[in-house]
């Protein structure tokens, strides 16, 4: 975003001239928003005052190197890449130190960090769900919108984080053999801003939902497991977890490959409780959460 002198001098003329007030001074533009990092020209005029002129930000002196002479009435001042959140800008007599006219610069940024995930339950994507980083130091109420391939809006919060229920929205975003591409737009009142680009293939980003236990057979130096995967067609891989109730840090794991959804923990010491607990993926996909953990205990030998 960059503000340019040109637009700039024109409020100020037409500022001058609606009420045909020469004498006064004061700055230009009022209440500014920028993004940060962007560049911003203010203009102040001096028509009420003689001799030379100065800015400062936040009562500090800026260089007399980022501000020039426009004409007889007024002066300029280039900031780059302005990264304060508030700032006040002021516009003084070299003379008499008298204020001639200031604003409070504001910076908004754009949402970044975008992470989206497919929930899926009993086999299918139900729930699109997306969150987001957003620094902000505005008391204004943001509205969030994500734009899918930049056209369809589908889902609005005002929270850095929003979930779309909508079948159509989620078959169609799973469905999609190419990639899909998402924006996030937040607005206020004053302001709007939109995220870079954040483009992802939908079947890397499902999560299922966390597997069930059908059975556990302990023995003594073997426990056997099964569970239901609530995978999607059956074509997910998992990982068994286990270790010593007593002894947490050492824990150690168990990788089935698709479509195997038993397995045989072996090399256990008898009459010992264990931890155990599993987890699911779909295909590249996301892992889900893992199953509560269940304590067991083997067979005295």
């Amino acid at each position: 975003m960059y503000i340019s002198l040109v637009s700039v001098m024109m409020i100020a003329t037409l500022s001058v001239c609606k009420g045909h007030r020469e004498k006064n001074c004061n700055v230009f533009p009022k209440d500014l928003h920028i993004e940060v990092g962007s560049s911003v020209e203010l203009v102040c005029q001096t028509s009420c005052s003689n001799g030379k002129f100065f800015w400062t930000l936040n009562n500090k002196n800026i260089s007399e190197s980022l501000s020039k002479t426009i004409n007889s009435t007024h002066i300029a001042l280039s900031l780059r890449n302005f990264t304060q959140s508030s700032a006040t800008v002021e516009c003084r007599s070299s003379y008499t130190d008298q204020i001639l006219g200031g604003i409070i610069i504001k910076t908004f940024s754009k949402p970044e960090n975008i992470a989206c995930v497919l929930h899926a339950n009993d086999g299918w994507p139900r729930l699109f769900t997306c969150t987001w980083n957003h620094h902000m130091n505005s008391s204004q109420t943001i509205n969030y919108t994500i734009l899918h391939d930049s056209l369809n809006e589908i889902c609005k919060s005002q929270v850095p984080k929003c979930t779309s229920e909508d079948w159509n929205t989620v078959n169609s975003i799973f469905s999609r053999i190419s990639n899909s591409t998402i924006i996030v737009r937040a607005k206020t009142a004053v302001w709007e801003v939109y995220s870079d680009p954040y483009t992802f293939n939908s079947l890397h980003i499902v999560k299922i939902s966390p597997p069930t236990w059908t059975v556990i057979t302990p023995s003594s130096d073997h426990l056997y497991v099964e569970w239901n995967p609530h995978c999607i067609q059956n074509n997910c891989h998992c990982q068994v977890k286990y270790y010593k109730t007593s002894s947490s840090n050492d824990t150690k794991y168990l990788s089935r490959r698709p479509s195997h959804f038993s397995a045989t923990i072996e090399d256990l010491e008898s009459c010992i409780k264990y931890n155990i607990s599993v987890r699911c993926a779909f295909n590249e996909a996301l892992w889900s959460n893992w199953t509560q953990e269940i304590t067991v205990l083997t067979k005295l030998n």
